[in-house]
């Protein structure tokens, strides 16, 4: 566990400081590097990863060589700073979704007057209001499941991506 690479690249920093888990023989490198990793145990890793979900941050998993095997990295990343994040929102490019996609209600759907933090925790822009109601653009959900653990109503739901949204 250290400190994001991407705010130690670009020297902008945003809280939490430390939220790279660095794995396998990637951990090893970092910690003889001394870049200020540290080993933590898998019931830190849980912690911190619902924490980090919590704060509105995305899990992105970097894979050894981009082979689709061998995870090297879980970042925990946001918009800002985000080298990956900025990267796919920009260009549509780097960022795969994840095996799963938002099942939405709207009838469940509270509306954005009384919550709508789905609008605001989705940080690929996958919720949009248009006539004061909440409508989710399921070309843009990569999967991250923040619009679900924010939703007041209940509206929504993880389910298969191969269902391709709601079943």
């Amino acid at each position: 566990m250290g400190r994001c690479v991407c705010q130690s690249a670009l020297n902008r920093w945003e809280e939490p400081v430390c939220k790279d888990m660095v794995l396998l023989y990637g951990a090893d490198i970092y910690i003889h590097l001394n870049k200020g990793y540290r080993l933590i145990t898998a019931e830190e890793a849980r912690q911190m990863l619902r924490r980090f979900h919590e704060d509105g941050l995305v899990h992105e998993l970097d894979f050894c060589m981009q082979s689709g095997k061998w995870i090297f990295v879980i970042c925990n990343c946001e918009k800002q700073i985000c080298v990956s994040t900025r990267v796919y929102l920009l260009t549509g490019e780097f960022l795969h979704a994840g095996p799963e996609i938002v099942c939405y209600d709207p009838e469940q759907c509270v509306g954005a007057e009384q919550w709508g933090r789905c609008l605001e925790r989705c940080i690929f822009d996958g919720n949009i209001l248009k006539d004061r109601k909440i409508l989710v653009d399921y070309g843009k959900c990569m999967g991250c499941g923040l619009c679900v653990s924010s939703c007041a109503g209940g509206a929504r739901e993880m389910v298969p991506r191969e269902l391709g949204g709601c079943p």
